[in-house]
């Protein structure tokens, strides 16, 4: 449930007072309450308001939709219509902050109400790492994945498991016990370092589902491409992820390379604390720099995420371009939502894994007995 401003106060201290895991369980549900289909709030639900706190926002909500009806129906009895506002009522003054051109409309009134909450939840945050996470979950996609629809069919379900990870890292909760990677270094009960891990598989699973995604999503725009095209290399031999085989604009094909970066890291936590999408704007800084002999025969576009689910500008904007593309050709309005979706799943389910893999390794009982 969310919690109001004076309670959310009144139960940090008290949970900061009993320890820090308390005031770790206070937070992780109140972030849990903030939507994610307002565009850019950290909870995992579509609409959930405590009563208390909807009751006073509907009501104000209602007498601005009626305000007219009633002054009629006032003037009519001879009653006048000018009264004072009830004090429960005062909290609404915070809208003369915000520009709200829909006032109409009843999540117009609540967003200031959870923009507090959510600025409140940043202010309160015990860790640089809590720090870091509520300024990136306020990026508008990404949540991307939770509003997908989980189908088998089309490979956007993600396990139970999965799901229980992905969600643990958004809210900031535990997602397993201390203990020791295979590098030798000691994950924390967050499971952080899995993210980061140079020995962690999730992250080559992850770079090769978001290259796919976009290949295919390139070819369903009728744009041929292939992967890591040769006469792209650099000195050390590195190559971009993908090259389009025809023009993509201004006469020159388009190149791309992908790269997900932890929000966490030690070497990104500076930039993060202080900067949403911090991560993600370096990390296309140094692409564009290892890739800038490329600019004069291709257009270099780097595709970088972190994994909190922020997008880097330059990525999510050639992705709203793929998407556009897709939907002049198919007719399906939803195409640029349906391919940030895809690649926001991809990121997730490297995330899952980065942290399985962290696990100390053992054998399964593979045998089949026969009774």
């Amino acid at each position: 449930m969310t919690l109001s401003s004076g309670k959310f106060c009144h139960q940090s201290q008290k949970a900061r007072r009993k320890n820090n895991v308390g005031h770790a369980k206070v937070c992780s549900w109140m972030s849990a309450d903030l939507w994610i289909s307002f565009g850019n709030y950290a909870g995992i639900f579509q609409k959930s308001r405590n009563i208390k706190e909807e009751k006073t926002d509907t009501f104000v909500y209602r007498m601005f939709r009626m305000r007219t009806y009633v002054a009629g129906c006032l003037a009519i009895c001879g009653f006048n219509s000018s009264a004072k506002i009830p004090p429960e009522l005062k909290k609404t003054e915070i809208l003369r902050r915000y520009k709200r051109p829909h006032l109409g409309v009843q999540a117009a009134w609540e967003s200031p109400i959870l923009d507090i909450t959510l600025s409140q939840l940043i202010q309160g945050a015990t860790t640089p790492e809590d720090t870091a996470r509520y300024r990136a979950l306020r990026d508008k996609f990404a949540g991307a994945w939770l509003n997908a629809l989980p189908s088998p069919q089309l490979g956007t379900l993600l396990s139970n498991e999965s799901f229980r990870i992905a969600v643990s890292l958004r809210l900031g909760c535990d997602v397993c016990q201390p203990h020791k990677c295979p590098c030798g270094a000691q994950v924390t009960g967050r499971g952080y370092h899995g993210l980061s891990c140079r020995r962690s598989a999730g992250r080559w699973s992850r770079h090769e589902a978001a290259n796919n995604v976009i290949a295919r999503a390139l070819r369903s725009a009728e744009v041929p491409c292939i992967r890591e095209s040769a006469g792209c290399s650099t000195q050390d031999g590195k190559r971009p992820d993908g090259m389009t085989l025809i023009p993509w604009s201004r006469g020159k094909s388009l190149v791309w390379d992908v790269t997900c970066v932890d929000t966490f890291a030690p070497s990104y936590l500076p930039e993060t604390v202080r900067y949403q999408g911090a991560a993600a704007s370096k990390a296309e800084d140094s692409k564009r720099r290892r890739y800038a002999f490329l600019l004069d025969r291709f257009i270099f576009v780097p595709v970088a995420m972190e994994t909190t689910g922020v997008w880097g500008q330059e990525g999510l904007l050639l992705i709203n371009q793929i998407g556009e593309r897709i939907a002049a050709r198919t007719g399906q309005p939803n195409a640029v939502t349906f391919l940030r979706q895809r690649i926001s799943l991809a990121v997730q389910r490297g995330n899952v894994a980065s942290i399985l893999g962290t696990l100390p390794e053992g054998k399964e009982l593979e045998e089949v007995y026969y009774f």
